[in-house]
């Protein structure tokens, strides 16, 4: 009878695991597991907070993750057609390093050393000559570009 109860627990708690797994939202930034989890573009390990961002599709239950906003961006350029932009869901980290904040409010600052070295991180709307996402995109976009051409 021992048995039967302990083969009836494992049931159940392997139940509940599976219960869980299915859990997690669909919409807003998902939990990173620093210095393991890697960068979708480059697959550098997200080891610093600061410039991490996140991509999903809104509804869609996988993020993608990157350890430079420059990475999310570029990446969103070469794999999700135009037509469904309107779609994603774009989070990156605060100056700070605290909390997801959504990249479309969000104001991106120049001249940080970044992982990849985009350069760009995200800072308050106080801060002078800050962009908002669609400059941000537009000069990473053409630095891309540039860097193309170098090499054709």
């Amino acid at each position: 009878m021992g048995s039967a109860h302990h083969r009836l627990g494992l049931a159940l708690a392997a139940l509940l695991l599976c219960v869980d797994c299915g859990s997690e939202a669909a919409s807003g930034p998902v939990p990173v597991h620093w210095d393991r989890d890697t960068c979708e573009r480059c697959a550098m390990a997200l080891g610093s907070q600061r410039f991490a961002a996140e991509v999903r599709m809104s509804g869609d239950r996988r993020a993608h993750l990157f350890d430079d906003v420059g990475c999310a961006l570029l990446w969103v350029e070469e794999n999700v057609p135009k037509t469904r932009h309107d779609k994603l869901e774009i989070w990156v980290r605060d100056a700070t390093a605290t909390e997801w904040i959504d990249a479309r409010v969000a104001r991106f600052g120049a001249g940080y050393d970044t992982p990849m070295g985009y350069g760009y991180a995200t800072v308050g709307s106080d801060v002078e000559q800050s962009i908002d996402l669609t400059e941000l995109r537009r000069r990473l976009s053409a630095r891309e570009d540039e860097r193309r051409n170098r090499h054709d």
